[in-house]
């Protein structure tokens, strides 16, 4: 008698522009489904991968993969990466997947389709988290990628939903519903409607968000602007032991937008601020800034804080950071 094949394992991919709120909701999923076996394939622009610090998820969980986008540079690792989930596919309740900021999901609900992929997982859906704040700059910056985020969703979320009013609320739900009719659209706040998506598609049974899509195509060269980084964006990476003092950082923060000498669109990272025990996170998309305070360091203490955008100055940024350190992380 043959073998009876196990079930495929659900699996939901996670879309949306930089800061719209895809590791906020990864998070929030990972704390309803605490003790569930979740593998995770994060994908960054730059070649200094953070995203797997910011998730509240042991690092064998998480696979990750830098230096561009799923649907370009790193298309062939995303089906490396895969495969080798797939051969342990039987040790797993769920997969998650989170694209890049400006990566077009397309090309990679068709890494789905191979056989081997198919018969290990199962798409259920693609959820894609819309900044409501910035969603007209988002479109504005990448209109191909952001377009397809919106276009091919099967749930939108359309999170930072409480810092606008009912109007304007209203015009950006009607300019995504004019892109994607047929998606359900979630008002959301730190992308707690988000959460309730993803959890609802994993459980859905006999979904297979593949068929819409023709074959798969060959990896493709990057799309490139003036500046060659993944679709014209720059990621600089910043490393620095010690402590860093909060006023400092603040003020430098704050001028890095207001200045515009640079196109800053994103900053996120971890540090470790003087007299404070814990690890602080800190988030931005261009004005909007947030931070919280998460685990205790163990170990030694080291900031590290990532910058996208265009036109940045990497000597400049590295050297505005250190000069954020205290006296005796500087010595």
């Amino acid at each position: 008698m043959a073998e009876r094949r196990p079930a495929p394992v659900p699996a939901v991919l996670v879309s949306g522009f930089l800061g719209a709120g895809k590791t906020t909701l990864l998070n929030g999923v990972l704390a309803r489904l605490a003790g569930r076996r979740v593998a995770i394939v994060e994908n960054e622009v730059g070649d200094e991968p953070l995203d797997g610090d910011l998730l509240n998820a042991p690092r064998e969980q998480i696979v990750e993969l830098a230096g561009g986008c799923l649907c370009c540079t790193v298309q062939g690792q995303l089906a490396e990466a895969l495969g080798a989930l797939a051969a342990r596919a039987g040790d797993l309740d769920l997969l998650l997947v989170e694209t890049s900021g400006v990566a077009d999901p397309a090309p990679v609900i068709r890494a789905f389709q191979a056989q081997s992929v198919r018969d290990a997982f199962r798409l259920r859906a693609l959820v894609t988290v819309v900044d409501a704040v910035n969603s007209v700059a988002c479109a504005d910056l990448v209109p191909a990628a952001w377009e397809a985020q919106v276009r091919w969703a099967d749930e939108l979320v359309l999170n930072k939903a409480d810092l606008l009013g009912a109007e304007d609320l209203a015009v950006v739900e009607a300019r995504l519903r004019r892109r994607n009719p047929t998606a359900t659209l979630h008002r959301a706040v730190r992308a707690d409607a988000g959460v309730e998506a993803v959890l609802r598609a994993a459980s859905a049974a006999g979904e297979d968000r593949t068929g819409d899509l023709p074959a798969a195509d060959p990896p493709r060269a990057a799309a490139k602007g003036d500046e060659g980084g993944a679709h014209g964006f720059t990621s600089v990476a910043i490393s620095e032991s010690g402590d860093v003092d909060p006023e400092r950082l603040e003020t430098w923060l704050g001028g890095l937008v207001a200045a515009r000498r640079m196109d800053v669109l994103r900053i996120k990272g971890v540090l470790a601020l003087e007299g404070e025990p814990r690890r602080y996170v800190v988030q931005g998309v261009r004005a909007l800034r947030d931070g919280e305070l998460g685990e205790p360091w163990r170990g030694p203490r080291r900031s590290r804080l990532v910058i996208i955008g265009r036109r940045l100055d990497a000597h400049a940024l590295r050297a505005g950071f250190r000069a954020c350190r205290t006296a005796a992380a500087a010595a």
